[in-house]
């Protein structure tokens, strides 16, 4: 081997000790990074006005243009060529707590309006009510996205119209027992004492839309006829809030691990060498978009009560 391929040689051994060591004291080195840790629960209770300003600070407004807000009350219209106006949380950490939200629901036979905490496909609960019955409200859950239970909803009469008049529901989701309450009232409940494995445990996600529920389900929500009076109808909004069941011992603003001491939603673990330090992000709650009459069939197919 000639000189200066010898040369060559140990120059380039060189440079490979030298990026081997530099790798490794970058590995040594790599900075601490927030990797978010479930399950974690929002250590606050909150309410909101029903103002534009106060409701986009922590939801997202789905169809915005077919929502107003008029002195302290907001407002969802619905009509042939837009039926899928309402809010998704930008968040999931509102956990175990009392979900509240006082409302009209929308009269137009065919149209529904829901309450929903959790998500499509996994563990939900449910406030709903329709259109061609304006005195009744529903209520059901799903395990993992399966009501194989419950193949119909609890079904709460009403001396009043509630497409009429404001009524206060909330949804109580705790780790061994979920109720549903009308005005106070409990109108439904579940125990994980009756069903260890049949339980919702998960259903963190906060939704509150309109969808044409006639369209697909008209045996349940009634027809929808676009053609008949009234040609729209309006669900009206006064009240949202969320109590937390952190315990009083926790800071408020904070949140606190399950199993666990009051903390912030991250954990600190060092980060590989070759992966850039990740910004500490939730993972979004996304709005569902503006469904076509095949897509409100397939969102619903299994929703039916």
């Amino acid at each position: 081997m000639s000189a200066l391929n010898v040369i060559r040689f140990s120059l380039f051994g060189l440079l490979v000790s030298l990026m081997l060591l530099n790798s490794t004291h970058a590995q040594a080195a790599a900075p601490e990074v927030n990797i978010p840790v479930p399950p974690y629960q929002r250590c606050d209770s909150f309410s909101y006005q029903m103002t534009k300003e106060d409701i986009e600070k922590d939801f997202i407004i789905d169809l915005p243009e077919q929502v107003t807000f008029e002195n302290g009350v907001m407002y969802w219209e619905v009509n042939e060529q837009k039926y899928w106006p309402g809010l998704t949380y930008r968040e999931n950490d509102i956990w175990y707590g009392k979900a509240s939200i006082t409302l009209k629901m929308a009269p137009k036979s065919g149209i529904a309006t829901a309450f929903i905490r959790g998500k499509q496909s996994a563990d939900e609960l449910d406030f709903e009510w329709v259109g061609q019955d304006t005195t009744t409200v529903q209520s059901t859950f799903f395990v993992n996205g399966k009501n194989t239970e419950r193949q119909s909803a609890t079904f709460a009469k009403s001396s009043t119209d509630l497409a009429a008049e404001f009524h206060t529901y909330a949804i109580d989701f705790q780790q061994d027992k979920i109720e549903w309450l009308m005005d106070g009232v409990s109108v439904d409940s579940r125990s994980r004492a009756a069903k260890p494995t049949y339980y919702p445990e998960n259903a963190r996600e906060w939704k509150m839309n309109l969808w044409n529920a006639g369209a697909g389900h008209a045996d349940w929500a009634g027809p929808t006829d676009w053609n008949s009076a009234p040609k729209s109808a309006r669900a009206a909004i006064s009240a949202i809030s969320f109590e937390s069941y952190c315990g009083a011992d926790v800071v408020k603003g904070e949140h606190k691990l399950f199993g666990g001491a009051a903390t912030s939603p991250t954990a600190f673990i060092t980060a590989p060498a070759a992966a850039p330090a990740p910004t500490a992000t939730h993972e979004p709650v996304l709005p569902a978009p503006p469904a076509t009459q095949s897509d409100t069939n397939a969102e619903d197919s299994g929703k039916k009560c």
